[in-house]
């Protein structure tokens, strides 16, 4: 049919000029009507390669991205094509959404971390802004990098003091890194932010464990754990 004309047109058309972007264009889409989605992923691939315009290379390299994540089950050839899509726009369509999924499935900490500082540079809400600094800086703690993480959730706490999500967050890092008492503070801050009894229940049991394990204050500790 017309497919295959297509088809048979644009491959004749790259034996001649490997480098006609609009035949390589053609033959993406002429591969997926004929149901050849690989063939289609590679054509996409060589047309982002190709292609002297970003705005074409990063549409190219997001459906060779598409292509190999969401029809072909290759995570791996989708990881390179999305990465190359992000390198010139990680705000473009969903391409945080399917890198960071990737990247976090495979715990590449460190690879998500930089992906999470680089979507926050495109976004100019706050709180969006905080909430992808507190995502940030749990990654960097998953991956080690406590320094990072801390720097992370101050900056978040910096912005709103009354950031519950980022103060849990830093309460769990002081207390895993056993600074008691910069632990004990949190814990009193979360306690009053926090809108349901159930919540606070779980910060004041972890602030009786606290002060009867770490600080050793027993009177405080019986006093919490009856809140």
């Amino acid at each position: 049919g017309k497919t295959d004309e297509a088809q048979a047109l644009a491959e004749r058309a790259l034996t001649e000029d490997p480098a006609d972007v609009v035949s390589w264009n053609l033959l993406a889409e002429t591969r997926v009507a004929a149901g050849d989605l690989r063939g289609a992923a590679e054509a996409s691939e060589s047309l982002a390669r190709t292609s002297l315009v970003p705005e074409r290379q990063l549409g190219a390299w997001y459906e060779a991205g598409r292509l190999w994540q969401d029809e072909i089950k290759d995570e791996t050839r989708a990881l390179a094509a999305l990465e190359s899509a992000a390198a010139i726009d990680v705000a473009y369509g969903d391409v945080f959404d399917r890198l960071s999924r990737i990247y976090a499935a495979r715990k590449m900490q460190p690879e998500l971390a930089q992906l999470l500082e680089r979507r926050m540079d495109c976004v100019s809400d706050p709180e969006e802004r905080r909430a992808i600094e507190v995502r940030r800086g749990r990654v960097l703690f998953e991956a080690g990098d406590v320094a990072g993480a801390r720097e992370a959730y101050e900056s978040a706490l910096a912005e709103r003091p009354d950031d519950a999500q980022a103060l849990a967050a830093f309460t769990d890092l002081c207390l895993a890194q056993s600074d008691w008492e910069v632990a004990e503070q949190s814990l009193i801050r979360l306690a009053r932010l926090l809108p349901t009894p159930d919540e606070q229940r779980v910060v004041y049991s972890q602030l009786g464990d606290l002060y009867a394990n770490h600080l050793l204050n027993l009177p405080r500790a019986e006093v919490a754990l009856k809140e």
